[in-house]
């Protein structure tokens, strides 16, 4: 025991003293976001910029606001946020514009997609935080990002099961709202069991618009999932469309018939149903609301 203790006595007495390196903490750059918020209370406010929260997060900065203008409701957005963050300037030795990296029109479903963990909308950005690693400050000068919309369809087609799909005429009267509503173009999934492109033909849609899905059985699963992420989904009362309603994210699905009562009692969770005798126009507003939420 004493020869043990004398060991570690001597282990210490020969050891040289380590003085503890902390790093000092460096203050993250400013992501400056230099548009106006809307004149909105403090909870609808945050709409307009929730896409900036993601991306300053992802571009390892600190989110300030550039707009300090009082409304009617006497106080300043700005000033209210910006009392969160650390006082700070931006440098300007070489800032750099996120308009530059991520384009207008890719901007909403980039970020959609990282925050739903799509592998390509996380590589994207990934890239993007790489190539602006340098910039000493970061400016981002969207106007408004509920100023537009995107909008994804997608449709189970069955020529077996009168009941299985919504009729052709119905779904081409939905997909012209749908254009209308969106300002991107429009991203439409079709899933049809011994495809037959001379049928989608009938929509009036060029191969080049759709993405037709007809796995064998082994990967039927795998067409489901990617079906059941449009943020519209037009169906029948298949067994089949009712899975790919309850699998899919919030949105709006439209259905045909009802009287089999297979989407009773299925909306939730920011998932709308509107059967397609009390479809209007108008319904494509939910999806916009469910985008809110």
């Amino acid at each position: 025991m004493c020869s043990r203790k004398l060991a570690e006595i001597q282990l210490q007495l020969c050891t040289p003293a380590l003085t503890a390196v902390v790093p000092e903490e460096q203050t993250p750059r400013m992501y400056l976001r230099v548009g106006p918020l809307g004149g909105e209370g403090m909870g609808s406010v945050l709409q307009h910029f929730k896409q900036s929260i993601v991306l300053s997060q992802v571009l390892d900065s600190s989110l300030h606001f550039g707009w300090n203008e009082v409304w009617d409701h006497r106080y300043s957005q700005s000033e209210i946020y910006n009392a969160n963050a650390e006082s700070q300037t931006l440098n300007v030795t070489k800032a750099c514009r996120v308009q530059d990296f991520i384009p207008h029109e890719d901007r909403d479903v980039v970020v959609r997609g990282w925050c739903a963990g799509e592998d390509s909308a996380i590589a994207r950005l990934d890239e993007v935080r790489t190539r602006m690693a340098d910039c000493t400050g970061i400016l981002d000068t969207e106007v408004d990002e509920m100023g537009r919309h995107r909008a994804s369809a997608g449709t189970d087609i069955s020529t077996h099961d009168f009941y299985g799909s919504m009729n052709f005429p119905d779904i081409a009267r939905i997909l012209t709202d749908l254009r209308a509503f969106s300002s991107n173009p429009l991203e439409i999934t079709i899933a049809m069991e011994e495809a037959d492109r001379a049928v989608i033909a009938l929509l009036n849609l060029e191969a080049e618009e759709y993405t037709l899905l007809y796995s064998p059985q082994t990967q039927a699963l795998d067409d489901l999932r990617v079906l059941s992420r449009s943020d519209v989904l037009l169906l029948g009362e298949s067994s089949y469309g009712v899975l790919t309603h309850l699998l899919a994210p919030p949105g709006l699905t439209i259905v045909k018939g009802g009287g089999l009562g297979k989407f009773r009692n299925t909306s939730g969770f920011g998932r709308h149903v509107v059967y397609l005798d009390d479809y209007k126009a108008e319904d494509i507003e939910l999806l916009r609301r469910s985008q809110l939420e």
